[in-house]
């Protein structure tokens, strides 16, 4: 971790951690904050939500616009489909992805891009704001299990409203294949399968999808 931070610091990238930095940007007069969270033990952990929400309320009313970064959830091919309950992964509390999310929308979450089960999840819209409940590998190196779905890579392209609402976004599909790094997938595989997922986890509040790839609100 240290190391990295090192790195982003020299290339001047912005950067949000459990050590409590927030990267903060002002864009054509809109205050946006991204705050990242995790699992494990507090502080920013989704497995103790209560001072994690209490954080996400006092930033929504510093920022026009709150981004939420999160790592947590199951893993694998067996976590394709988001459920809310408490997940876990070898035994190691992973939080309750859907409970959190819809929780932080409620304090102020613009928008809430979650990873970690290295397979793509479902989207979902809440209160009119998106949120992804896994956008997979996309770019990974040696080490990984790139099979099956685990090699889908979306890239998720969204435009929100002044004031957070979700207005539009898109699915680029790229695939992986060992030993790794994303290639444009013209079958658009992470797309088709981000569609159905979403479609079948939460037939009353998913996105619209398109015929041309479009992600539109309800």
């Amino acid at each position: 971790m240290s190391s990295t931070k090192k790195a982003l610091d020299a290339a001047k990238i912005k950067y949000s951690s459990k050590a409590g930095e927030v990267a903060e940007f002002m864009i054509n007069g809109t205050r946006i904050g991204l705050v990242a969270f995790s699992f494990g033990p507090p502080p920013r952990s989704i497995v103790y939500p209560e001072k994690a929400l209490e954080e996400i309320a006092l930033l929504s009313k510093k920022y026009d616009v709150l981004i939420l970064s999160i790592h947590g959830g199951k893993e694998g091919i067996a976590a394709l489909q988001t459920v809310n309950e408490d997940e876990y992964f070898l035994d190691e509390p992973r939080g309750n992805p859907i409970q959190f999310a819809h929780e932080a929308v409620e304090r102020g979450a613009a928008l809430v891009l979650m990873h970690g089960p290295h397979v793509p999840r479902a989207l979902e819209v809440y209160q009119d704001r998106l949120i992804a409940y896994s956008l997979g590998n996309f770019c990974t190196y040696r080490g990984m299990n790139l099979d099956a779905e685990r090699a889908y890579a979306p890239l998720l392209w969204v435009e929100l409203g002044r004031n957070g609402e979700f207005v539009k976004g898109k699915i680029y599909s790229f695939v992986q294949w060992p030993p790794g790094g994303p290639k444009r997938d013209e079958k658009e595989r992470a797309r088709d399968l981000v569609r159905k997922l979403s479609l079948e986890d939460f037939p009353g509040t998913a996105p619209l999808f398109d015929a041309s790839g479009n992600i539109l609100p309800r």
